[in-house]
């Protein structure tokens, strides 16, 4: 039993590392129900193309073939996409994996201070609306970068702890 909980404890304090290079930005809608305002934020992201971008090069696979792996990181400011399972999934399947942060968290929210009026766009219908709206995005990016214009759309997959990775893709 020793050998076990030393390995936990051992486990809990090897630091996570992370595979993406570095921050990305994007323009979010502020309000996904108010057709009047547009006003938009800059939501980071993290993306990590390490796995298609290599089965590209090797194989004559067609881009839209690479799965997408919409890593979900919750209610919390977004480090990155963890080397974790979810890495080792990618390698197997060739695919991509992106992590949007949450709105309001990190580098990711719309106002310098958080007042009860601003705080009227943190809810889980516009967050669940921004990964909508990433998912769109994001293909976009990787369709223009592959010269794809046919509307090509790879399959995409959610990960992500808690309820986070149960958000239908």
């Amino acid at each position: 039993m020793a050998i076990r909980i030393s390995t936990v404890l051992l486990l809990l304090t090897v630091p996570l590392t992370f595979a993406s290079d570095g921050d990305l930005f994007f323009d979010q809608i502020l309000d996904h129900f108010d057709p009047e305002n547009d006003a938009t934020f800059r939501q980071r992201y993290f993306e990590d193309t390490t796995y298609c971008d290599s089965a590209l090069l090797r194989t004559s696979a067609l881009p839209s073939t690479c799965p997408i792996f919409l890593y979900i990181c919750g209610e919390a400011t977004c480090a990155g996409i963890p080397n974790d399972y979810i890495r080792e999934y990618a390698r197997k399947f060739d695919a991509i994996v992106v992590t949007p942060e949450h709105r309001y968290y990190g580098r990711s929210s719309p106002f310098e201070e958080l007042t009860y009026e601003n705080l009227t766009y943190l809810s889980s219908r516009q967050a669940i609306n921004d990964l909508a709206v990433f998912r769109n995005f994001y293909q976009g990016v990787f369709n223009a970068k592959h010269k794809l214009s046919d509307g090509s759309e790879n399959p995409w997959i959610t990960f992500g702890p808690g309820f986070d990775s149960s958000f239908p893709t």
